[in-house]
């Protein structure tokens, strides 16, 4: 089994106006135990076309990593949450108003990637995002659309199974 958690993002274009959107993904790391500060021993690298997160301070963690990426090309990567939300609170980060550009470096890490996507009108695309663990064969498995449906299939397979097997008897009164 893989861990990963897979996003698949459908969006279409209903009007009669070419639309270009950006998507970001945006995830804060800890790998460990968020109350003892490890998510300050958190290092971030960008390798190819992924982000890659590891914590070797961390003994659950030793020797293990956590990827990010998605379909098609990242554009910009931010790694740095100060210089993403600037002075602008949550709701309104800075990165998203800014000229976008790449931030690796970091003092408070986060995992920021973006890519735009381009509809004519009355077209639809798809964008596979994917967190888990740094494993090409996961990459290679899920950033293919069919194998994201065949596993979305498989799990909802699973849970109905699981519910109907569930029975709960309760007194009359």
């Amino acid at each position: 089994r893989y861990s990963v958690k897979v996003s698949l993002l459908s969006i279409k274009n209903v009007s009669n106006v070419e639309r270009h959107l950006s998507v970001f993904y945006y995830i804060e790391p800890v790998l460990g135990d968020f109350l003892d500060g490890h998510e300050k021993c958190v290092n971030a690298q960008v390798e190819c076309s992924k982000v890659i997160f590891s914590n070797s301070f961390e003994d659950a963690f030793n020797e293990k990593s956590v990827m990010m990426t998605c379909s098609g090309k990242i554009e910009h990567v931010c790694l740095d949450k100060r210089t993403f939300f600037g002075n602008q609170d949550e709701a309104s980060p800075e990165f998203l108003k800014s000229n976008l550009r790449d931030v690796i470096d970091y003092r408070d890490l986060i995992g920021c990637i973006t890519q735009t996507i381009y509809l004519s009108p009355n077209d639809d695309k798809e964008l596979v995002l994917l967190l888990g663990q740094n494993d090409q064969k996961i990459v290679d498995k899920y950033l293919d659309r069919s194998n994201c449906y065949e596993e979305l299939k498989n799990v909802k397979a699973f849970f109905s199974k699981e519910i109907l097997s569930l029975r709960v008897r309760t007194p009359d009164k």
